[in-house]
């Protein structure tokens, strides 16, 4: 339940949009969809209170959004359209913006295949590279970018400082998901 300005109240469960088009690489979706929204609530503790779309897709549908939205006519691993693309890094909308704009803070779309290719080829497991590009596209939906060498350290030991407590609250070995790992 949110509280408008108006002072009235409304129900909304902010959720989790995990839509899978991509047939080519099997995904355990029950699992996956539990580790986003674990990761959610470690990239910001209110980040639950808001919808999240991440789309699993192919290199087809990624070439396409990439050429539309950045002029590169090629597959990649994954975007992140913010709603908010005015926040500052680790920033929520305010209250009045919310009420003014909604709920959704955008979507992540990912291309499965061309993640899967990139693992093969580096001799990486798939899941710990999805999760590291989730993460990486969450950080985004909250204002991070990386459009400097200063700006990509700080992402990527938030980035960090996610994976390492999701794999130790899971009781598992930490992997970053990287083709080699950072000196942090």
């Amino acid at each position: 339940v949110s509280t408008q300005s108006t002072g009235k109240s409304r129900e909304h469960a902010c959720m989790l949009a995990l839509r899978v088009t991509q047939r080519t690489v099997p995904i355990c979706v029950p699992r996956l969809r539990s580790q986003i929204e674990q990761l959610r609530q470690l990239v910001h503790p209110e980040l639950g209170g808001w919808d999240v779309g991440v789309w699993l897709t192919n290199d087809a549908s990624l070439r396409r959004l990439n050429s539309q939205f950045r002029g590169i006519r090629k597959a990649t691993d994954v975007l992140s359209f913010p709603n908010f693309p005015e926040l500052g890094p680790g920033e929520l909308p305010s209250m009045e913006l919310r009420d003014e704009c909604g709920e959704d803070l955008g979507d992540i779309v990912i291309s499965v295949p061309y993640l899967a290719r990139q693992c093969e080829k580096h001799g990486l497991d798939l899941e710990p590279r999805l999760l590291r590009v989730i993460t990486h596209g969450m950080f985004h939906l909250i204002g991070h970018t990386h459009y400097d060498d200063h700006d990509y350290q700080a992402m990527l030991e938030q980035e960090m400082r996610v994976l390492v407590s999701f794999y130790h609250a899971n009781g598992i070995e930490f992997h970053d998901g990287e083709f080699s790992s950072p000196d942090l």
